[in-house]
């Protein structure tokens, strides 16, 4: 592997996608999965959430300043339904009757990504960043993707989902939004007391 190779934030990016991607498999396993479906789902949320801030505040930046109107319109097109995929896994938990139909439509969109990262990402990157450049972005991908240890039980998607995407729950709350706590009500005898 030569240096260039080395500082390749495409690769970095699929490497990601790819942990994503086993994370998706091993959550839709079944009964040989190591750990309870709803806490592999959640580590899943968290870990692609993640993945998708950085990639929107990291990656993005640099794409938009390098030109190329058309790629940079397509690579931004994946990144949004990569993220609208994350949306509806976030709303669909594990308890909800279609997850698994949103983990297969998010396994898609991460396969899309991933294609698309290969063929448009990493050239553009190349064309616009020298090694240097590179180095640090990798830098900062991966030390934002390492913020999520394992079972962590972080609810980084949660933090996450208000800034990256508004998306409705089947409730009508925004994912990502403090619920309203309703008051207390008055103790009982305090309401029939003269």
């Amino acid at each position: 592997m030569d240096s260039d190779e080395l500082h390749d934030c495409t690769g970095l990016l699929t490497e990601q996608l790819a942990l994503v991607r086993r994370q998706i498999h091993e959550t839709l396993d079944g009964p040989t999965r190591l750990v309870p479906c709803d806490l592999a789902h959640r580590e899943l949320c968290d870990r692609a959430a993640l993945h998708a801030q950085a990639r929107d505040e990291i990656v993005l930046p640099v794409v938009r300043r390098a030109g190329h109107a058309g790629a940079v319109a397509t690579i931004i097109g994946q990144q949004q339904c990569l993220k609208d995929a994350l949306a509806m896994c976030l709303i669909r938990p594990t308890s909800h009757p279609q997850w698994r139909e949103a983990l297969e439509a998010f396994l898609t969109a991460v396969q899309q990504q991933m294609a698309g990262d290969v063929t448009l990402l990493g050239p553009l990157l190349k064309e616009a960043t020298d090694a240097t450049q590179r180095r640090l972005l990798c830098e900062r991908l991966q030390e934002r993707f390492d913020r999520l240890a394992p079972h962590r039980h972080s609810n980084a998607h949660l933090r996450l989902a208000k800034s990256i995407w508004p998306v409705q729950s089947p409730d009508r709350m925004r994912v990502g939004t403090k619920p309203t706590r309703l008051p207390d009500p008055p103790p009982r005898d305090a309401a029939f007391s003269p």
